[in-house]
């Protein structure tokens, strides 16, 4: 399953078909390249903002559970399996 999301102005898309998804975990595309929830997220090139902190998988995808629940929309169940995923990760470390 595909699912494209607008943050930052970019297209996200969350997949579990995309050659990175390992077991069914999903993965974030951005700008063709494929994060987990604990990736830093590298900024564009010809990114004004790429001096500022980089954010994570899991901050991206929080960010933008958060944005769907504000606008009263369903949160898909593959976003919620990315986010604990993260959750999973930061917890064992």
């Amino acid at each position: 399953m595909n699912i494209n999301f607008e943050y930052a102005q970019e297209i996200i898309t969350l997949s579990d078909e995309h050659a990175a998804s390992s077991y069914g975990q999903p993965v974030l595309i951005v700008g063709g390249r494929s994060y987990g929830p604990g990736d830093e997220i590298e900024p564009a090139a010809d990114d004004e903002l790429a001096w500022l902190p980089r954010e994570s998988g899991l901050q991206v995808a929080c960010s933008i559970q958060s944005n769907l629940r504000q606008a009263g929309k369903e949160v898909p169940a593959l976003l919620k399996r990315f986010i604990a995923a993260g959750f999973a990760f930061n917890s064992s470390l």
